[in-house]
Formats: structure tokens, C-alpha cells, sequence
């Protein structure tokens, strides 16, 4: 299936060669290849990327993933001020462990449940 993973993204790269192709993509494309084929697993690549505008996210400047991650921390610093008091204090950047979480769409997190 690595084969067909790599056409997908590959699929991709071409239709939209001004994004190209982002590490991040490829964990997105595999779980939707895990749940239908993929022909709609393409499909659905390309309407989450491109119409749902996390094109951004993935294109060379990640325009997108630079605002998202900007406004993460805004609203951790509202909702949660301790600890990003104590992250601040630290000098610990919420963009270092947030750009893999949203670059993924969560689906490289470690399994919670046994």
C-alpha cells in the first residue's frame, strides 16, 4: 500500500503543483486510504486540502499553519495563562509540538486508549 500512498500524494502534487507536497500530507492520506479506496481517498485529499483551505497549511510559506498556530497560542494564552506563562518562562514555543499536530490533523498522536 506504501505504492498506492505515494500515488495519491504524487496525484496531488501534480494537480496543484503550486502546494506540492508536505511530510504532513502523508498521514492524512493514509488514514483516508484506510477507510476507502483510492480514488476517493484522492478525492477526499484534494476537498480537504483545497476546499476546506488547508492548502495554506502545506503550501511553501505555510501561510495558514503560521496563523493557526499564532491563534493557538492566543488561545492558550486566554483559556489556559498558567501554563503558557510557565511555557513562556521556559522559552518553549507552542509552534514547536502545535505545527506537527495541525500539519497531521492529530492522526500522528500516540494512541490514548489501550
Amino acid at each position: 500500500r506504501h505504492e498506492n500512498l505515494f500515488r495519491v500524494l504524487k496525484a496531488y502534487s501534480v494537480h496543484r503543483p503550486e502546494v506540492g507536497y508536505c511530510q504532513g500530507m502523508s498521514y492524512v492520506a493514509a488514514v483516508l486510504m484506510m477507510h476507502m479506496d483510492d480514488e476517493d481517498a484522492f478525492a477526499a485529499f484534494r476537498w480537504i486540502v483545497d476546499a476546506q483551505g488547508f492548502n495554506e497549511y502545506y503550501a511553501p510559506s505555510m501561510k495558514g499553519l503560521l496563523r493557526d498556530c499564532e491563534l493557538f497560542q492566543k488561545v492558550m494564552d486566554y483559556r489556559l495563562p498558567v501554563l503558557a506563562a510557565h511555557l513562556r518562562r521556559h522559552n518553549v514555543d507552542t509552534v514547536i509540538f502545535v505545527t506537527s499536530w495541525f500539519l497531521t490533523f492529530f492522526t500522528g498522536l500516540p494512541r490514548w486508549s489501550p
